[in-house]
Order: structure tokens, then C-alpha cells, then sequence
């Protein structure tokens, strides 16, 4: 079922949403990706299994790039040929239910399937994450020690 859109939401990339989507409670994104599996109908999947990813940090000193080791994931890639379009999800770990629900939602963000609900659940996670950050860097500026008084 296709809903409009709310003008605050359309600020997201699609690879946006689908990065604050895998962070969301796994079991909100097997839900969501379960309905909108039955909307898409057959697939094929394409690639499906764990991987390494490796993990760029910059050196803050010189600047230059450099890996700081490698990182398993789990990939769905699957194609939903009925419908003329892909999907892909990656996790950090080795979760095939969630990549392949990723997979799901990306493919349905395509076709504007549950568009509103994927949108929601990712701008919920944003603020979620938002939140979280700042009540951190909150605690580390209560840590904060001034020279002076040293």
C-alpha cells in the first residue's frame, strides 16, 4: 500500500534510511520487512552469506588513511523479478534474517512500498541515535576539567 509522504521525512537518502534501519530493534525490521515480503512476491536471491568489510580510519596526526582491521557482516542481495527491481542489506555480525529484511525494505523504498512506515521507523532510530549521542557528549563535558584549577 502506497502513503504520502510527510515533508520532513523526504530528507533521508535511501542508504541513509537503510543505515539508521540496521540499527533498529531487530525485531521491528523483521516485522516491517516480513510485509512488505508478501507485497513483493517471488525473489531471487543473487548473493546471500557472511563477509569481511574492512574498517578505514584516518590518522588524526597525519591524516592519511589506513584499515584498522576487518569487520564480519552478513549480505542479502536478492531480486524480486516480478517487480523489475533489487534489493540489498548488510549487518555488522552474521544476522541473515535482518540483511535479508533490509533487503526487503530497500526493494520496497524503490518500488514506494510502506514508504511512510519504513520512514517512520528510520526517523525514529535517528532521533533515538541523536539522543543518545548528545547525553553522552553531555556526560563527557561534565568531565571536563579546567587547567586553571589543576
Amino acid at each position: 500500500m502506497k502513503r504520502e509522504r510527510k515533508p520532513e521525512m523526504e530528507k533521508m537518502s535511501p542508504l541513509e534510511v537503510l543505515s539508521y534501519l540496521a540499527q533498529a530493534p531487530e525485531r521491528e525490521v523483521l516485522a516491517l520487512g516480513d510485509r512488505v515480503r508478501r507485497e513483493l512476491k517471488g525473489y531471487r536471491v543473487l548473493r546471500e552469506g557472511p563477509g569481511l568489510v574492512r574498517l578505514p580510519l584516518k590518522d588524526p596526526r597525519t591524516g592519511n588513511p589506513f584499515y584498522l582491521g576487518e569487520v564480519l557482516v552478513y549480505e542479502a542481495w536478492l531480486r524480486f523479478p516480478e517487480k523489475g527491481v533489487e534489493g540489498y542489506g548488510m549487518v555488522l555480525g552474521e544476522r541473515p534474517r535482518m540483511a535479508k529484511a533490509l533487503a526487503f525494505l530497500d526493494a520496497a523504498l524503490a518500488l514506494g512500498l510502506e514508504e511512510a512506515s519504513i520512514l517512520e521507523l528510520a526517523h525514529r532510530v535517528a532521533e533515538e541515535l541523536r539522543r543518545k549521542d548528545e547525553e553522552l557528549w553531555k556526560w563527557v563535558e561534565s568531565t571536563r576539567l579546567e587547567v586553571e584549577t589543576l
